[in-house]
C-alpha cells in the first residue's frame, strides 16, 4: 500500500479521526483543549496538521508548525493509530515531514525515564533527531486548567549549535504558547 499525506482541516473527512487520535494520545497537559486546537487550525497561518492514511484508512497526523521567518519549524504532536504501530509507518511518516518543511525542526519529548519514554527518544535518534540533554526546557501550560510539563529538545538539521535551539525555543514558548 502507498501512504498518502494530506492537509488535515476542521472540514476535513478525518477530523473526527484527529480530534479522538489526539485526545487518546496525549495526556491532558500535553495538549491543548479541543476548542483551543480548532481556533488554533482557523487562525493560525504557521500551524499545520498533515494526515496520514492507507488504502483511504486513517494512520495518524502529524501537527507542525513553519516559522520561515526564521528557517525553523516545530513538530507539535505527532500520533499513529495503535492498530498501525510497529510497522514502519512512524520512520516514513517523519522521513516525508522533514522533506516537505525541508527547515530544521524542534521537537519536545518526554525525558527517557520511563521505557516507553525511553523508545520515542531512540525513534527520534534513529530517525537522525538529536537530543540536548543539556538544556532544562519546560513546556508552558496549554492554558489555565493544564500545568507546565518538563520535557527535552531535540533538533534535526540546526546547525548553529546549543544557542541556536535555546533561541528556537524561545520561539516557541513565545509564539506556540504565548507564554515568555
Amino acid at each position: 500500500m502507498v501512504i498518502d499525506y494530506h492537509k488535515i482541516s476542521i472540514n476535513s473527512p478525518e477530523f473526527n479521526n484527529f480530534i479522538q487520535l489526539y485526545e487518546q494520545s496525549f495526556p491532558l497537559d500535553e495538549r491543548r483543549a479541543t476548542a483551543d486546537l480548532i481556533e488554533a487550525m482557523r487562525s493560525e497561518k504557521q500551524f499545520h496538521v498533515m494526515g496520514v492514511s492507507e488504502g483511504g484508512q486513517f494512520l495518524g497526523f502529524l501537527s507542525y508548525w513553519i516559522f520561515d521567518d526564521l528557517d525553523f519549524s516545530y513538530g507539535e504532536h505527532f500520533a499513529i493509530v495503535p492498530t498501525a504501530r510497529n510497522r514502519g509507518i512512524g520512520g516514513k511518516v517523519l522521513e516525508h515531514m522533514v522533506k516537505l518543511v525541508q527547515l530544521p525542526m524542534i521537537i519536545e519529548v518526554e525525558p527517557a525515564e520511563t521505557p516507553l519514554a525511553a523508545r520515542r527518544v531512540e525513534f527520534y535518534k534513529r530517525m537522525g533527531f538529536q537530543p540536548w540533554e543539556g538544556i532544562n526546557y519546560v513546556q508552558p501550560a496549554y492554558g489555565a486548567d493544564r500545568s507546565p510539563m518538563p520535557l527535552m529538545l531535540m533538533t534535526i538539521g540546526f546547525s548553529g549549535g546549543e544557542q541556536s535551539v535555546r533561541q528556537a525555543a524561545q520561539v516557541v514558548k513565545e509564539r506556540v504558547y504565548h507564554a515568555q
